[in-house]
């Protein structure tokens, strides 16, 4: 009896179950289980609004011109037909006249392009251009590919270039002139490296980075017959203003001054100011511990900027007053206030004078600042001055002719 009852339970159970699963998948899974209904041969829709075609453009931005560069072209007009010699946009690069040859950089290695640039040496009478180097073909020289051939300078017979760009190796190189087909050799591959130059007696490798209020140099005595490097390592870097920077050197020795944050009270809108802390002198040849000039106990309050005079041996700093400093007598003294003077670079030097403004000079003799804007006035001449004025100077035979056309 009791086994006939629980299977007539089992039965109804079953029965209850199979009614459920019925109940959920026709009425309830539907709603949660939403498929588009399918429409077949169905035709399109017209829509009563009127849509205007619209054309696409280059730039898509409202109100705003699609840029262009400036452009240069240097022509030789021939008979019935013009042979371009170049014709780049940013007209910015280098060029260089040696004898009968224009020397000049073509191709854009910058991304997205990437292009090989090669420097080439054109002959200004007999038209030929001579490839002189190429980024693709001297690629075995770096890992970090570059993105441009920068021009240096020349000495006697030598070119001094470098294939280098922002993040990248910077590879330097030189070529014989007097044999301009011959394959350039390479002086450098340090980062840092970057041109060969001539100053305080002296011809240097050099090179410099900056990026964000960073920035960094590099340089060392270069023997200018061997093409070799021959000192030890000068290197100088400071974050916005603080660190250390070089000043410039004499027979031996390369002068660094160091600069320190310290509060500062009489700005509200600067809270620290950078003052110069102590200059101090390295060996040019030698490592050897730093040599010091000017100690932290011995530098004026308040010093913020300090020029070299190579000729007078003298440190003049700048501050609340003005000090020179002899690196020959070794005594620093006062020779005037600045209280009421506003002082800005660059300082560039000009006898026993310093400019300090556009208008105005420090004169060490006369121990004062006089008014003379000769040669103090920084001119900064656009690409096309710079580079139009440059192949003036050239004195080019009359059928070639030299186009800008200024970018938008």
């Amino acid at each position: 009896m009791k086994g006939a009852i629980d299977k007539k339970i089992i039965i109804l159970v079953s029965i209850i179950m199979v009614i459920s699963v019925f109940f959920i998948c026709r009425y309830i899974w539907p709603k949660y289980r939403y498929v588009p209904p399918q429409i077949e041969n169905q035709k399109p829709i017209k829509s009563e609004t009127k849509v205007k075609k619209v054309t696409l453009q280059k730039n898509t931005t409202s109100n705003r011109r699609e840029y262009k560069p400036d452009r240069c072209i240097l022509k030789k007009n021939i008979s019935d037909r013009e042979e371009v010699i170049f014709d780049k946009e940013n007209c910015n690069f280098d060029i260089l006249k040696w004898k009968d040859y224009l020397i000049f950089p073509d191709g854009n290695g910058y991304p997205p392009e990437k292009e090989d640039v090669i420097l080439y040496a054109y002959n200004i009478k007999t038209s030929e251009k001579i490839k002189i180097h190429s980024l693709d073909e001297y690629a075995n020289d770096y890992t970090r590919r570059p993105y441009d051939i920068y021009l240096g300078e020349i000495f006697d017979v030598t070119l001094f270039f470098n294939a280098g760009g922002y993040a990248t190796d910077q590879i330097l190189y030189s070529l014989d002139l007097s044999d301009i087909t011959s394959k350039p050799k390479l002086i450098s591959s340090d980062k840092q490296y970057s041109r060969v130059s001539y100053s305080y007696g002296h011809y240097w490798v050099t090179g410099a980075f900056g990026d964000a209020g960073f920035s960094a140099s590099k340089r060392a005595l270069f023997d200018i017959k061997e093409q070799k490097i021959i000192g030890q390592a000068i290197e100088t870097s400071s974050d916005l203003g603080i660190g250390t920077s070089y000043l410039g050197a004499d027979e031996d020795s390369a002068f660094i001054a160091s600069f320190v944050k310290k509060p500062n009270p009489q700005s509200e809108e600067e809270e620290f100011q950078t003052i110069l802390s102590e200059i101090y002198a390295l060996n040019l040849m030698k490592k050897k511990d730093p040599k010091t000039i000017i100690s932290k106990k011995e530098m004026p309050s308040n010093i913020q900027s300090v020029v070299y005079m190579y000729d007078k041996k003298n440190l003049v700093l700048f501050g609340d007053d003005a000090y020179v400093y002899n690196l020959e007598e070794k005594n620093l003294k006062k020779i005037v206030s600045l209280k009421n003077v506003k002082f800005e670079g660059p300082n560039t030097v000009f006898g026993n004078t310093i400019c300090i403004s556009e208008k105005l000079k420090l004169d060490i003799k006369k121990k004062a600042v006089v008014s003379d804007e000769t040669d103090c006035v920084h001119k900064n001449s656009g690409s096309e001055n710079s580079l139009s004025e440059k192949i003036k100077g050239y004195e080019l035979p009359s059928e070639y002719s030299f186009e800008f056309i200024e970018g938008e």
